[in-house]
Order: structure tokens, then sequence, then C-alpha cells
């Protein structure tokens, strides 16, 4: 019976936990992908698309034992990065995809993103969350909607762009013919060279302008950046954002997870922000950079 009772007791425990941990082999797989033109990303990796390759595929770098958690389906040209599991990676996920037909990319995640070579007629890119992003290629159109996360489109040379930010994003971009922008709540757009025609619309402290002007405007900013290091607090990850002057004139600002044992070494600006982020996307400061906290390790939890 007591045997009986650590058996029910143990299997209880992880129907309530519920999580998949990782094994520590990291493995690399491939796997046959068929035609993308739509990639939603719902889960925090690092991922690279080759928008020229040679076949549509997909490589999965992550602990040996999650990988059929998530290996991805193809739904007639829609394609989900998610888990099917929840899973808790111990060296850490990332994917590359081949995919040369792909037209619209969104993120619902921490991801960071980087699509190289494109070469489409239309492409689309849609964050509402956060993350890095880099695009290359060319494209004819170009649509870009944000609400958080880094975007640097100085590479993708777009004839025609269509671009909405709001909230705490902000994008880098080049286009040749017309641009049609509207940036609020602090969004920032700029753009590396002059287009043939541009229609702007702000409001709230939203932001369009040449990279010159801002470059220009920096100048006359002093920021002090610190390096240190930092860990989250007792055993769990924190999903965070990050956000501080960058010494140009303007601010950066990126998601991270914050691990607990193993403090990640950072180089941020005095008054930098650091928030917590739940799964809603709803922020909730819980640390400001101090000039005192250079050399140190800082502790941060959840608020």
């Amino acid at each position: 019976m007591r045997h009986l009772f650590i058996l029910l007791l143990v299997g209880s425990s992880t129907l309530v936990s519920g999580q998949i941990r990782g094994n520590g082999e990291l493995t690399t797989k491939r796997f046959a992908l068929g035609e993308v033109q739509e990639l939603l990303i719902n889960i925090n990796a690092t991922i690279e698309i080759d928008a020229a390759a040679n076949d549509n595929y997909i490589e999965i770098t992550t602990d040996e034992n999650l990988i059929e958690y998530l290996v991805p389906e193809n739904d007639n040209g829609k394609v989900e990065l998610s888990q099917k599991e929840w899973v808790k990676p111990k060296r850490g996920l990332s994917y590359v995809i081949g995919s040369t037909d792909l037209q619209v990319l969104k993120n619902d995640s921490w991801a960071d993103v980087r699509v190289d070579d494109l070469s489409q007629e239309y492409f689309r890119y849609q964050s509402l969350v956060g993350g890095e992003a880099v695009f290359t290629g060319q494209v004819n159109e170009f649509r870009l909607a944000l609400e958080g996360g880094n975007i640097n489109a100085s590479e993708l040379i777009a004839q025609n762009a269509f671009v909405n930010i709001w909230d705490d994003a902000q994008a880098l971009i080049t286009v040749v013919q017309e641009l049609h922008s509207e940036v609020s709540h602090g969004g920032r757009l700029m753009y590396t060279q002059e287009p043939a025609k541009v229609n702007k619309k702000t409001k709230a402290g939203g932001q369009v302008y040449h990279q010159a002007e801002h470059d220009t405007k920096g100048k006359k900013e002093e920021v002090e950046f610190i390096t240190f290091k930092i860990k989250s607090k007792g055993t769990e990850i924190i999903q965070a954002y990050v956000k501080g002057p960058n010494g140009r004139g303007g601010t950066f600002s990126y998601g991270l997870p914050i691990r607990p044992f193993t403090p990640k070494k950072e180089t941020w600006s005095v008054g930098t922000k650091l928030y917590s982020v739940n799964k809603m996307g709803i922020k909730t400061l819980i640390y400001t950079v101090k000039k005192e906290d250079a050399g140190k390790v800082i502790t941060v939890s959840k608020k």
C-alpha cells in the first residue's frame, strides 16, 4: 500500500507540473517541410530562415528528447512553430528553415528571427510581443505591423512599404519608391534613404525620420553604459523586456529570458528599465539599472 501511495504521488506530481525537461543531449534533426506561405512563431527560440534555399526543410536543434514535441505540421502552406507539450530545453532551442515561398511571418513570442535573401513580390511581418528581427533581400511590397520588438530591414530593399508601429517598437527600413506609415505611442521608424514619396502619420510620441537625422540628434546625448551580470531569483526563468537610452538620441529595446543559475553578462545604459512579461504580454517593471551596478551580479524576481 505504501509503494502504491508513492507511485500515485509521483504520478500526480508529474501531471501537476506538466513539463517535459530536456535531457541535455544536444542534437540537430532535419525534416521535410513542404511549401510554406505563412509562418506563425509561437515559441521562444532563435530562428533563421533561408528564403533562397534549394528545398523546403526545417532543422531543429535542442535537447534530443524534446525534438518530437517541436516538429511542426504543414496545413496547406501554413506552419506554426509551437510545442505539442510543455517543454523546457536545457540546451536552448533553435530552428533553421528553408522556404522560398514565404509571404507572411507572424511572431507572437520573444523569438529572435533572421530572414535572408528574400526575393518576393509581397512580404509581411507582424510582431505583437517582442524579439529582434533582421531581413535581407528584395521585395516589391513590404508590410510591417509592430507592437513590440526591434526590426532591422536596412538590407531589405523594398520598392514600397506600408508600416504601422504602435507601443514600444522600432524599425529601420530601406524604401525606394513609396513609404506609407502610421507610428504612435513611442514607436519609432527610421529609413536609410529618402524614398521618392513619404506619407507619414504620427501621434502620442511616435516618430518617423531619416536615419541621418537620428544620428545627428544622437550626438547631443550623453549616456553612460555599464557592464554587469543578471540572473533570476529562485528556479524560474523570467521572460523579460528591456528598454533604455542608446546614446544616439533614441532607445534600444528587446526581449530576453532571465535564467536562475547562469548569470548573463549585459552592457546596458544607466537608467535602463527591465520588465517581466506575462503570458498576456503585459509588462511589469522589475528593475532599473543604476551606476553602482557596474561589475556586480544583479538578482531580479517577478513582482
